[in-house]
């Protein structure tokens, strides 16, 4: 809980990020403490503007707000490992594929939520429809939808056009299969998706938690030629209204 905005605390605000299944968006709703002292919500949709006025200077209420939320990675909330405003990589020789740089551009969260952005990849030397791949492994009957984290994005962050230098792995450019997806994660009780592709007889997905679509999902392999019908490359660039991105 983190208190967003000063004012009288004797009767304050609380909003936590939601769902609308009806508009296909996040929303934000406010509760306030009845006589037991229990939540009850008071609205189903508060705006920015609802709590901090409008641009003519208009007063938004002189309650003291508080936002109830997990932004962060996961079990690693706000621990720098799993995220900064600056450079962060692991890739740094030629040998490899990597995403490079994202530049977000539709943060899909609500206003109150840090977008947090996330991938879940396979990379395999080959393919073998004995073998069943998952981004967790082989032959996995279960695995965890957190993804690999990569960065965090404010609104006001999407707004400046802020750039993160990523460098994140994807494969080995001497010849390897990739599939992947790259998400805005959203905690549970977000629904669980699937990207899948069959190569060579196996079934080859990638599991994720989000509300929305991806920015992208996507497979490729550094082989030459376009061995199992998987187009072959070592670049790629993604540049439209919701995300820029490239990989080399």
């Amino acid at each position: 809980m983190e208190k967003i905005k000063n004012g009288d605390t004797s009767d304050p605000l609380f909003l936590v990020s939601s769902y609308d299944t009806k508009s296909d968006k996040e929303i934000v709703i406010g509760f306030k403490l009845d006589f037991e002292g229990k939540l009850k919500m008071v609205s189903s949709d508060i705006t920015e503007e609802n709590v901090f006025g409008d641009k003519t200077g208009k007063v938004a209420g002189r309650n003291a707000v508080y936002k109830v939320d997990s932004d962060g990675c996961g079990n690693h909330h706000k621990n720098a490992s799993c995220g900064s405003r600056g450079s962060i990589g692991d890739v740094a020789t030629s040998g490899f594929v990597a995403i490079r740089t994202i530049q977000i551009r539709d943060k899909k969260d609500s206003w109150l939520s840090n977008a947090q952005i996330r991938f879940q990849k396979v990379t395999a030397g080959d393919f073998d429809s004995s073998n069943f791949y998952t981004h967790c492994g082989i032959n996995k009957a279960s695995c965890n939808l957190d993804g690999d984290w990569i960065a965090q994005y404010s609104n006001r962050e999407v707004k400046k056009g802020r750039v993160v230098n990523v460098n994140k792995y994807l494969g080995r450019k001497s010849g390897d299969f990739v599939l992947y997806a790259l998400y805005e994660y959203d905690n549970w009780p977000a629904p669980k998706n699937t990207f899948k592709r069959n190569i060579n007889g196996a079934d080859v997905y990638v599991e994720y938690r989000s509300y929305q679509s991806p920015y992208d999902h996507n497979v490729f392999t550094t082989y030459k030629g376009n061995r199992y019908g998987v187009r072959s490359r070592t670049s790629y660039t993604l540049d439209n209204r919701a995300i820029k991105y490239n990989f080399n």
